[in-house]
């Protein structure tokens, strides 16, 4: 339906912006100008929205007397038009009505300052935002200062490309802070942050204690201090203290005084807790034992050199440790001493475990002291000097206090460290330590697996639920890939989690690949590990979920492939408690038992030794697929079978008490080609051959191999494998599995000798 034309509507919103009324010339260019700006806007629509905006507008020009002029626009003007202006269609004729105000200078001298102060930003405002509804109505009706306001975007959290615009009100007028504050916020705070800044600029010159804030160095360690204390009751907005204070950091450049010498770090500023950890004066250092050790007893530290090769340890994963706790003033200084200096290449989160442990016990002994320091005395004959002295009743007594509670192995892990440090003590002289006390650190029981496997259907039903899990968010689909990668691969949780965006190199031919990774037993060091076309693809999707982030994420991080955006204005790599929790929420919904990454490892390893066992895998391939330095650790770690046994199953021969005399070493010795025997397994050490008979040099005491040798004797047992399968008499039959036995009596024996790292006659 054609839109029939209000032609008397029409002509008297012209006549009434004719201005002809009016006696002031620059009220007439004033009143123009709003009716020229309506029809640049909406001239020529005549629905009810614009009808709304024209009955507006024609009602604030017919409130105007005759002699109105520019000089009559004071700040009770503003509020009574604010006031007026009610209905449909207020809030845009509001708009353009304080638009032309701003443009043409429109309002008195008492009003310059306010004006002058929010135009830029409203006429920039005013362009920009054509939808948005109108600002500074309300604050000018309520008789606010306009100097204590400024107009930024905000964005809807649900509609990211929505863009509007929002007042944020100051409790000062210092335009230096307002300006920072205006800066920081379009350059740094996320877009679901704007909800939460704005009551906290409303007390931000509060929070300073209305210190006087001319340049960026007068944001220093105290007002830091101050503003920390003041928004510790509104835990909500810590996160924008420890963003604004980033900020403050990147603009005050090298100069900046939130450097390691007032102890505070970007990275301690950006870390969880750090307001608290701050107030409660925790002081940051990097752990570096040539330099000074920090002497305060509350210490923030971060890993440094040899500490960040471990893959455990995380370049901004920082270990909180308080020796304030210690009462003994000796006892204190040592242990920091020994945290600091001594205690070895023990990576970072291994020293505050330790020294954690050792705090332990020095507390134990103050509170057991308390109690029965007369008692130690008189068994010891009255003997009083044993103030600086740690009494093995104090050990027996913590470990009995453990050993209810704890594993053997979780007890060993506790008690371990006292006793490297208590030798400490004694070599410093600082403290004397009972010789009987030394006999109360171990036990004897072997390091077994105590996880196991993951059932096959088990196992597909947690597939399955945690691949509906992905579909639901990025986190998930890392938890997923995480998931996956663990069960085909040898790869552990903490080695997943430290993988490079850059870890998968080409092998030289096109489809096979290689991850570059650090492992348990690399000692930091990266190596090349092979890979199948399903961890290719993985890693890739891990590489495709967090590309995003990774361009979001600070440059000292951007590497990590796990790497996530866990709270606001924290990046980190994926959390293993995070995936430990997911992980047993997932199993509970599927029914099963609650698994663990270790039982995704078991599965792992338990799968490659049956598959090696079945195809008569040697060794070393098995080795190799397990990451194991030593293949007795893959054997008896993980499966119920040990090396000899492994071997005859692979060979296909039982070993037995088979009479050998040669000597086998774990390192080859000095020998040229003429000295090779055998097959090429081993060399002769005897100046003269004083040994006839099939099979001799393996019999002979002069007879010397090493690992070097070990493709040779696979070959020669598949020689003499081949030769048995192909004789047609019972007796060389056995003839030649006799020496077949021979020969896998030698390997395995060189396997022994891999795993003991020293030499072995064999008589």
């Amino acid at each position: 339906m054609k839109t029939v034309r209000n032609t008397k509507q029409y002509v008297s919103f012209k006549e009434a912006f004719s201005g002809e009324r009016f006696s002031c010339t620059k009220t007439k260019d004033f009143i123009k100008s709003i009716y020229g700006e309506f029809e640049k806007k909406y001239g020529g629509k005549y629905n009810g929205r614009e009808s709304a905006i024209r009955k507006q507008l024609i009602l604030f020009v017919n409130s105007l007397n005759n002699d109105f002029n520019k000089n009559d626009v004071d700040k009770e003007r503003m509020m009574s038009w604010g006031k007026s202006m009610t209905g449909a269609g207020s809030y845009i004729a509001w708009r353009i009505i304080f638009y032309i105000v701003l443009k043409h200078n429109f309002y008195s001298k008492t009003l310059k300052n306010e004006m002058e102060h929010i135009k830029d930003d409203y006429i920039d405002f005013y362009h920009r935002a054509p939808s948005s509804r109108s600002l500074f109505k309300h604050t000018i009706e309520r008789n606010k200062s306009l100097c204590h306001f400024r107009i930024v975007p905000k964005w809807y959290k649900n509609n990211p490309g929505d863009i509007e615009y929002t007042e944020l009100e100051f409790d000062t007028d210092n335009t230096y802070i307002q300006d920072l504050i205006v800066n920081f916020y379009r350059e740094k705070c996320r877009k679901d942050d704007c909800y939460n800044i704005t009551p906290m600029i409303r007390h931000f010159a509060e929070s300073l204690n209305w210190k006087e804030i001319k340049d960026i160095y007068d944001f220093d360690v105290d007002t830091l201090k101050l503003q920390c204390l003041f928004y510790r009751e509104y835990s909500e907005y810590s996160n924008f203290i420890k963003l604004f204070y980033l900020y403050i950091d990147e603009l005050q450049g090298e100069r900046s005084v939130f450097n390691e010498i007032n102890g505070l770090s970007r990275l301690y500023i950006g870390s969880q807790r750090f307001t608290d950890n701050f107030l409660e004066g925790y002081f940051f250092c990097y752990l570096n034992p040539v330099d000074e050790m920090p002497k305060c007893d509350k210490w923030i530290v971060a890993p440094n050199g040899l500490e960040e090769k471990n893959s455990i340890t995380k370049s901004y994963e920082l270990q909180k440790i308080d020796f304030s706790s210690i009462k003994d003033p000796i006892l204190k200084e040592a242990l920091k001493e020994w945290f600091w200096r001594v205690n070895g290449n023990t990576v970072l989160h291994g020293r505050q475990k330790k020294t954690r442990y050792i705090m332990d016990f020095l507390n134990y002994r103050e509170e057991v002291r308390s109690l029965h320091l007369a008692e130690f005395v008189a068994a010891r004959s009255n003997k009083k000097d044993i103030q600086e002295e740690i009494l093995a009743e104090e050990v027996i007594g913590y470990k009995m206090l453990w050993e209810s509670k704890l594993t053997p192995r979780a007890l060993d892990q506790r008690l371990a460290p006292l006793k490297p440090f208590f030798r400490y003590l004694e070599t410093e002289g600082l403290y004397q330590v009972e010789p009987a006390t030394y006999r109360f650190f171990s036990y004897s029981e072997p390091k077994k697996n105590d996880s196991q496997p993951v059932p096959k259907e088990e196992l597909q039903l947690l597939y399955k639920k945690m691949e509906e899990y992905a579909r639901l968010s990025n986190n998930n689909k890392l938890y997923f890939i995480i998931f996956s990668l663990s069960c085909i691969t040898r790869l552990r949780i903490n080695t997943i989690r430290d993988l490079d965006v850059d870890c998968i190199q080409e092998n030289g031919r096109p489809g096979l690949y290689s991850v570059r990774v650090k492992e348990k037993t690399s000692h930091g060091d990266k190596r090349n590990i092979e890979i199948d076309q399903k961890t290719y693809r993985l890693i890739k999707m891990a590489e495709d979920v967090t590309s995003q982030t990774r361009k979001e994420a600070p440059e000292s991080l951007k590497h990590y492939l796990f790497l996530v955006h866990n709270s606001r204005h924290t990046y980190n790599v994926v959390s293993e408690d995070g995936y430990r929790k997911h992980l047993k929420k997932v199993c509970k919904e599927a029914g099963i038992s609650n698994y663990s990454s270790r039982n995704f490892r078991d599965t792992y390893m338990t799968t490659v030794i049956n598959e090696a066992i079945k195809n008569n895998v040697n060794p070393l391939f098995l080795k190799e697929q397990t990451g194991h330095k030593k293949i007795t650790t893959t054997l008896n770690y993980y499966y119920e079978v040990d090396l000899k046994d492994y071997i005859e199953a692979t060979y296909k021969v039982e070993i037995g008490a088979v009479p050998i005399r040669g000597t086998i070493s774990s390192k080859i010795c000095d020998f040229s080609d003429e000295d090779i025997v055998n097959d090429r397994c081993g060399v002769c050490r005897n100046k003269e051959c004083d040994v006839e008979g099939t099979a001799d040099c393996l019999m002979c005491e002069g007879f010397f191999t090493s690992p070097e040798f070990i493709g040779a004797f696979e070959e020669a047992i598949n020689n003499v494998s081949q030769k048995i399968e192909s004789a047609t008499s019972e007796h060389d039959k056995e003839h030649l599995y006799l020496i077949k036995k021979l020969y896998v009596t030698y390997l395995s024996k060189i396997y022994e000798v891999m795993t003991d790292n020293g030499d072995q006659q064999c008589n």
